[in-house]
């Protein structure tokens, strides 16, 4: 987040990770202060452990078998901020990332490994 103003601004909400209906991560923020003409970057992350067994399953099925070997995930949530008492500003956030994956590559590396 970009703070350009001359005092501080407090950010609240969360974002969430999706691939389909299967949740896979979250980021919550509560009252996280970005300073005053400042940049705060900040942070998701997820990884499978976080998806249940059948969101696993679609992750090893569209990395092995499924074509194009990529993975769409969905970014959906909210995001308030507040500087003084001017009225509070929501971000809403709904976008995609696209993560291009292949199994195949990482055992082959692995294998390459152990050999040498």
């Amino acid at each position: 987040m970009h703070n350009q103003n001359y005092f501080p601004a407090t950010v609240s909400g969360g974002i969430g990770i999706y691939l389909f209906d299967y949740k896979g991560g979250e980021v919550i923020l509560n009252d996280e202060v970005v300073d005053s003409r400042s940049t705060k970057v900040f942070t998701l992350t997820a990884n499978a452990s976080d998806f249940d067994s059948a969101g696993s399953a679609t992750i090893i099925w569209r990395c092995t078998i499924s074509q194009p070997h990529e993975l769409q995930f969905v970014l959906k949530g909210e995001f308030t901020t507040k500087v003084l008492f001017y009225s509070l500003q929501k971000t809403v956030i709904n976008t995609y990332a696209i993560v291009s994956c292949q199994i195949k590559d990482l055992f082959d590396g692995f294998k390459r490994t152990l050999y040498l």
